[in-house]
Formats: C-alpha cells, sequence, structure tokens
C-alpha cells in the first residue's frame, strides 16, 4: 500500500477477519465498510498499489484482482480539489444513476465531493452544467416583435422544445359534495423533452419539467425557488422528490426520481393538469376517520378530493373522475397512501385519520 498516504497499519489488523477499510491519496479516499468481516489473507487481494488507482476527478477498482470490492458493502468514495460547477458522476462512462451513486455531498468552498456506492468499478467526475439557451417564441403564437421572423423559403420553421401554455376558457371543476370551488386559470404545458433529466441535470427542459409538475399537483416547492412561478434551471433534491412521488402515482418502478423514457411517456400522455388544491374551499370538514371498507358519501368526497388533487383513484369506472363511490376500497386506499407520501405524513398506510384530514383540504 505504498502509494497511499492513507492506510491501514496491517500489523495492528487482523486479515482474516476484516470489516472495514480506508485508503487515501493526493486526490481522494474511499471508506470501505463491509456487512460482514472478510479475509484478506491472499497476495492478490493486497495488491491494493496496482488494482486501485485515484486520480484527478476518478477513482477506479479492478475487482477481478481485488474481489473484496465485488462483493456486497457500502464504500464512501470523496474526491478532492473538484472545481466544478455542477459536478456528475459517472460510472464506466455513463451517468450514474442514484439507485447507484447515493447520498451525493459536494462543498464547493473545500472543493470536495463525496457519494457511497455499492459494488465497484471505475468512478469519474466530470462537468454537469449545460448552459440555458436563449429563450424562444411558444410554438404557434404570433409574433409581437417587429424583427426578422424564424422563416425560411416562405415556410415558419417550428420551434421544438419550447414551452406551450394554452388557457382553456369554460374549465370544468368536478366539485365534490359540500364543497365551494372557485374555477381558476390553468395553463395547459406541454414540453418536447430530447433527453433523460436526473439529479444535477441543468437548462430550461429542467424548468419545464418543474412547470408541469407543480402544475399537476406534485409540487416542488411550496416557496422559494422551485415553486409555481418560481421554476428554475436546476435538477436539484426537491425536483427529484416530486419525480418520485409521480412515478409512485403512476406505478412505475424503480421510483427513485430518474426522468428517463418511461417517466417521460407518462408525464407528456396527458399533459392538462388537474385542478389545483387551492380551488377547492372546503364548507363542510370530515367528521371520522375512513379506512378500508367504510361507506357513506364522505368516502365519495373524498374521492373527489384525491382525484381533483391529482391523486387518481381510478382511471376508468367505478372511482375515476366523475365515477367517484360511497366505497372505501382498495384503490382508494392506494390513492390516500399516495397523497400521504407527498405529504411526508407517516406511516402513509392508507387510513384517513386526524392528520390526513387536516392535510387534505390544504
Amino acid at each position: 500500500m505504498d502509494s497511499f498516504t492513507t492506510r491501514p497499519n496491517l500489523d495492528d489488523v487482523d486479515l482474516n477477519s476484516v470489516s472495514s477499510l480506508e485508503l487515501g491519496a493526493a486526490h481522494g479516499k474511499l471508506s470501505y465498510l463491509h456487512p460482514r468481516a472478510v479475509s484478506l489473507v491472499s497476495t492478490a487481494r493486497l495488491d491494493f498499489d496496482s488494482y486501485l488507482l485515484i486520480t484527478k476527478n476518478k477513482i477506479s477498482v479492478n475487482t477481478a484482482n481485488l474481489p473484496l470490492f465485488a462483493e456486497e458493502a457500502t464504500t464512501t468514495i470523496t474526491l478532492y480539489d473538484i472545481t466544478f460547477r455542477t459536478p456528475k458522476i459517472l460510472k464506466d462512462g455513463n451517468a450514474c444513476p442514484a439507485t447507484v451513486c447515493a447520498n451525493l455531498s459536494y462543498d464547493s468552498v473545500a472543493k470536495t465531493l463525496s457519494f457511497t456506492v455499492s459494488g465497484f468499478s471505475t468512478y469519474e467526475v466530470v462537468e454537469g452544467y449545460v448552459a440555458p439557451e436563449p429563450p424562444q417564441p411558444p410554438t404557434g403564437s404570433p409574433s409581437t416583435s417587429s424583427g426578422p421572423s424564424s422563416s425560411s423559403g416562405g415556410r415558419t420553421r417550428p420551434h421544438t422544445g419550447t414551452l406551450t401554455p394554452t388557457v382553456p376558457q369554460n374549465p370544468t371543476i368536478n366539485c365534490p359534495t359540500g364543497y365551494s370551488c372557485a374555477a381558476q386559470t390553468q395553463a395547459t404545458i406541454t414540453y418536447a423533452f430530447t433527453r433523460s433529466l436526473s439529479l444535477g441535470s441543468t437548462g430550461p427542459d429542467v424548468k419545464a419539467l418543474q412547470q408541469i409538475l407543480n402544475a399537476k399537483g406534485f409540487t416542488v416547492s411550496t416557496a422559494g425557488p422551485g415553486s409555481r412561478g418560481n421554476e428554475t434551471l436546476y435538477f436539484g433534491p426537491a425536483t427529484q422528490s416530486a419525480v418520485i412521488r409521480f412515478q409512485i402515482s403512476k406505478g412505475i418502478t424503480p421510483a427513485v426520481g430518474f426522468f428517463g423514457n418511461q417517466t417521460i411517456a407518462a408525464l407528456t400522455v396527458q399533459s392538462t393538469p388537474t385542478v389545483s388544491s387551492s380551488s377547492q374551499t372546503p364548507s363542510q370538514s370530515f367528521t371520522r376517520n375512513l379506512s378500508l371498507g367504510s361507506t357513506g358519501p364522505d368516502v365519495k368526497a373524498l374521492q373527489q378530493i384525491l382525484n381533483a388533487k391529482g391523486f387518481t383513484v381510478s382511471t376508468a369506472g367505478p372511482g375515476s373522475r366523475g365515477n367517484e363511490t360511497l366505497y372505501f376500497g382498495p384503490a382508494t386506499q392506494s390513492a390516500v397512501i399516495r397523497f400521504q407520501i407527498s405529504k411526508g405524513i407517516t406511516p402513509a398506510v392508507g387510513f384517513f385519520g386526524p392528520i390526513t384530514r387536516g392535510r387534505v383540504g390544504e
């Protein structure tokens, strides 16, 4: 281990029973923690100098010759002197998903990046910042500028990948019995997503994603950056959390906040957002707890509110919008669970008790 400045004293270690190991060099270190003690008695396992390389912004392990790192364990990687604006982690040359590279922490002042991995290969940090493109006019909107038009040969070039808001003239609101509902102006937001997005992504498509999530009721933030009207170009933990809640509502697995092809398709299949919760003003409150098997008009009111907020009870038939029922079945329980998860209510088991009742009118 001569190439490492941080290393254990092997004279003080029982090589037949090792559960943790820390090795570091000028550009970074790794802290290895195995759920059970393993043996390091073979020569090949101890040749860390040849098969564990920590270089600038990069760490690589040859697991064929260091099988210790191929076993099930948790390793925390820390890299020094990271100067990127938005660090992006690659695994074997591809973006590392949040299920593999977790607990990301970046100190831009100390220029230190750390994250945990399970399983090993090659991890590298690159610049993930993408400069935003200049804004373009919405597709199909008439130009109010007297400047040159974007046409060629008499044909107008379409602007792809831009936000296209339209305002319905007479929005229809399915108002639960006992509630007073006021129509609000809602925008239909469409966007042609052309790439996957994940933690650390930046660009106008991230802002469009936040706007759509907020419009659909999967709130990125209740105030400040990411809130409705204050969407940003940065895909941070709050955006990831909103995507996870959307994925759970659509049954997309794994629900880890990675905005890939399956989630893109589910998000854009219906671009008209549901009526926001703020458009419903309760004139009466729920007076009892509800759970699996409950029946009554308050169950129907609950289904109507859940559907209106985007926590769909059913997409068709009984329980769907306009076809709510008096019965609290598994579909209603599932919708309540998704609502509880979105509000951070624990345990999220679908029991409509005092805490959930207090939050459903928000």
